[in-house]
């Protein structure tokens, strides 16, 4: 029994699971196949901390530049960034910088993923505390400082004052979203590669910049910034999230990293990426390529599924990729998606 107990500890730790919880499940069905939901606490704590870490610390004229135009909600959400960061003390701001430093949004956010919906900020802190193989003592020590005093001094108040402006909305989109085909098994049928059958289940944020996606069991989860209000902005994020598992069957592979290799000597499209801080953060180089296909790709689908015609240069060679994959006619029937990645960018190359 001795023996026993420290084991117990252990596989408790490697799960992120609170000694409390025998499981630890999202205890919550999804409904539909496709499910809208408004935001959560296990996804926006972390998620306005981090655009509050954006648009102060790294890249302030960029956060600026994104909130210009945008309607009156969401700036004054900005300047409610601006305001909490200026009232931060500075052994916070610290924190703040050494948390996002060394860990990103995503993996927090994906770490979480596996708590309810109800749960609570001591939830998140004893999961957060308790991954002691995915995030380095450091963060772990300033997000255990951090997040009860932005919780405590600013979060809470923001969330319970905003959280309704989504309800409505998420539940309008929930029931539109039943005349139109999940979007994962549109992806698995345009790429003619198939991973299993997956439920979508979508969450706001506050944020008007920035999407994740996530997997738990057979969901496939993705955030959605604050402007999304109807049907095509509903599919936009999910269409390019959802798509990397499928890239994925062979950006891994030699030949995808040998070629990613040689895409260094494309000094436009290279130095895009290593002189933006906040793409460098982000993605690795090899996942920078991955992205400009993906979103590319999600162009391509997003024409297919719902006919958007308007279709905005993001990356570097995003617009070429989907232009390309019109020109060819792309057809998963008759060509892979593997090799028109492949020969696109070795096309670029040869330029």
């Amino acid at each position: 029994m001795k023996n026993l107990i420290p084991l117990l500890i252990i596989m408790f730790l490697l799960s992120g699971c609170s000694l409390l919880q025998i499981t630890c499940p999202m205890e919550e069905t999804i409904a539909n196949e496709v499910e809208v939901r408004p935001p959560v606490l296990k996804y926006s704590l972390v998620s306005s901390l981090e655009e509050i870490y954006l648009a102060n610390v790294l890249v302030p004229d960029k956060w600026n530049e994104y909130y210009e135009d945008a309607d009156r909600s969401a700036q004054e959400h900005y300047q409610w960034l601006k305001d909490t960061y200026a009232a931060m003390d500075e052994d916070m701001k610290d924190s703040l910088v050494e948390i996002f430093e060394n860990v990103s949004d995503w993996k927090l956010m994906d770490l979480s993923t596996k708590l309810s919906d109800s749960c609570t900020l001591d939830d998140i802190l004893t999961l957060y505390n308790s991954a002691i193989f995915e995030l380095p003592y450091s963060v772990r020590q300033n997000l255990k400082k951090l997040l009860p005093y932005y919780y405590e001094n600013f979060f809470r108040d923001y969330f319970e004052g905003h959280v309704q402006e989504f309800e409505e909305l998420a539940e309008a989109l929930t029931l539109e979203a039943q005349n139109y085909e999940n979007p994962y098994e549109f992806i698995e049928r345009m790429s003619g590669i198939e991973l299993g059958d997956y439920s979508c289940l979508f969450y706001f944020t506050f944020r008007k910049v920035g999407a994740y996606g996530f997997s738990y069991g057979n969901l496939k989860i993705s955030t959605l910034q604050r402007n999304v209000t109807t049907i095509e902005k509903l599919y936009f994020t999910p269409l390019h999230e959802y798509s990397h598992a499928f890239f994925r069957t062979f950006t891994n592979s030699d030949e995808f990293e040998d070629l990613v290799e040689k895409l260094k000597n494309d000094t436009g499209f290279y130095n895009f990426w290593f002189t933006n801080p906040n793409l460098t953060r982000s993605y690795l180089w090899k996942a920078f390529c991955e992205e400009n296909l993906v979103e590319g790709f999600a162009k391509f689908l997003r024409e297919k599924l719902y006919g958007e015609k308007t279709h905005v240069k993001i990356y570097y060679y995003d617009l070429d990729f989907y232009l390309y994959l019109k020109e060819i006619d792309y057809n998963p029937g008759t060509m892979t998606l593997k090799d028109v990645s492949l020969d696109f960018y070795r096309q670029k190359l040869s330029e």
